[in-house]
């Protein structure tokens, strides 16, 4: 077994690099479970597809070449994210639609944001990058 480490990981969003500006990038699945319950103990549970999300966390930067900057001026737009968590390893591929994140922080603090994009279908196992 060789767990991975989250360390020499791959992001981009529409072709643009924005591994050095998060720490933390998630595509998570959503599914729900439906019970019916019946006389007796009887039971019935049925799993939906899941729905997934790339949850992402981090630093602000709005500079032109910023996360936050380009979430900000392309919100609602539908655009492909590539992640690859760990150098030489499978890569993931999903369509999200973005969402800004949040503005400013605490005080002696860096600021930092965090999103829930949704994805658009299920993300695609790919090769190793």
């Amino acid at each position: 077994m060789s767990t991975i480490y989250m360390k020499n990981v791959t992001f981009t969003v529409a072709a643009h690099d924005y591994a050095a500006q998060l720490s933390s990038a998630a595509l998570t699945p959503n599914a729900t479970t439906a019970t019916w319950a019946g006389f007796n103990g009887a039971t019935q549970k049925n799993t939906a597809a899941a729905d997934w999300s790339a949850d992402l966390t981090f630093g602000q930067d709005w500079g032109t070449d910023g996360f936050s900057r380009y979430l900000y001026e392309h919100e609602g737009d539908e655009v492909e994210v590539v992640i690859a968590p760990t150098a030489g390893g499978p890569s993931f591929t999903a369509t999200v639609t973005l969402t800004p994140g949040s503005v400013g922080g605490g005080v002696n603090a860096y600021a930092e944001s965090t999103v829930s994009l949704p994805i658009n279908g299920k993300p695609e196992l790919g090769a190793a990058v």
